[in-house]
């Protein structure tokens, strides 16, 4: 189970990690990744950063909002975690 931590809006990410997602897999969208969230609806292990969106004055609109606490824990349950930017 790999999380996958998108760190930038650039365009170019979706179409590199849409391919290597495995059943299992989590993608946490966090800064910048946070307006790419379109780009992975449906996906049921969605995650987004709830200051990261309220920073940005957006609304998550799939996916789960998540806390700090909750990205840390997040890291702890998934191996490897592999940081996207």
């Amino acid at each position: 189970m790999t999380l996958h931590i998108l760190l930038s809006g650039s365009a170019h990410l979706p179409p590199q990690i849409l391919p290597l997602l495995a059943d299992g897999d989590a993608v946490l969208l966090l800064g910048d990744g946070v307006y790419l969230q379109a780009h992975f609806s449906g996906l049921a292990q969605l995650y987004l950063r709830q200051q990261d969106l309220q920073q940005r004055g957006i609304q998550a609109s799939t996916g789960q909002t998540i806390s700090d606490e909750e990205w840390v824990a997040l890291t702890l349950t998934h191996q490897p975690v592999v940081s996207w930017s």
